[in-house]
């Protein structure tokens, strides 16, 4: 491969990287890490290294492109970059969990076409397979999951059965006494009617 190829990609996928991390600010991770996450959800430095190594394969297939002089492989690796980095401005920039769903999906169009281009290059072929796996199998269902356990406000959220929640505890109907609704009250702390050794005071 051209030296001269590999910095031209290099100084593709660095441009990409530095313009979709402008929204990866401290106040949109804060915003992140109040979400109410899949137990499975990877922690952050499984994101950082996925990161990491997804910028140093789709700079390879663009490197490889560029040497090939392969103009649609090329076209879709530069639609892949600009893709994910619209997907941290739609995800965090946005501070939308439906908008990240819907931004894989729209990610998913140029990463399959690309996946397509480099059939017939088999070292390009097999460095980005790992990675269309990976957001078919994981981001896709996570990005999903995410939606629907923190969905937008006004809206119901469903059972959260097998997620965690972070840093609050859950807020449950109690009832009084004699079955009067008293509002809501965490899991942690005895309602109206229960005796200080949690036995149940009858009603008159």
């Amino acid at each position: 491969m051209r030296r001269r190829s590999v910095l031209r990609a290099g100084a593709c996928t660095g441009a990409a990287a530095v313009a979709g991390n402008a929204f990866v600010g401290e106040p949109a991770m804060a915003w992140f890490r109040g979400l109410d996450a899949p137990r499975w959800q990877l922690p952050m430095t499984g994101f950082l290294g996925v990161g990491a190594l997804y910028y140093g394969v789709v700079g390879s297939v663009l490197a490889r492109s560029i040497d090939r002089r392969d103009a649609r492989s090329t076209a879709w690796s530069l639609a892949v970059l600009v893709a994910n980095e619209a997907w941290n401005g739609v995800f965090f920039g946005r501070r939308s969990t439906r908008a990240g769903f819907v931004g894989v999906c729209g990610f998913l169009v140029p990463l399959l076409a690309l996946q397509h281009s480099v059939a017939g290059d088999v070292p390009s072929r097999r460095v980005l397979a790992p990675y269309t796996a990976y957001v078919l199998l994981y981001d896709l269902p996570w990005t999903h999951r995410l939606w629907r356990l923190n969905p937008a406000p006004g809206r119901t959220r469903p059972p959260a059965t097998g997620d965690r929640r972070a840093g609050a505890p859950v807020a449950v109907p109690v009832l009084g006494p004699c079955g009067a609704p008293h509002g809501p009250r965490t899991l942690d702390t005895p309602g109206p009617g229960w005796s200080d050794h949690g036995h149940q005071r009858r009603c008159p």
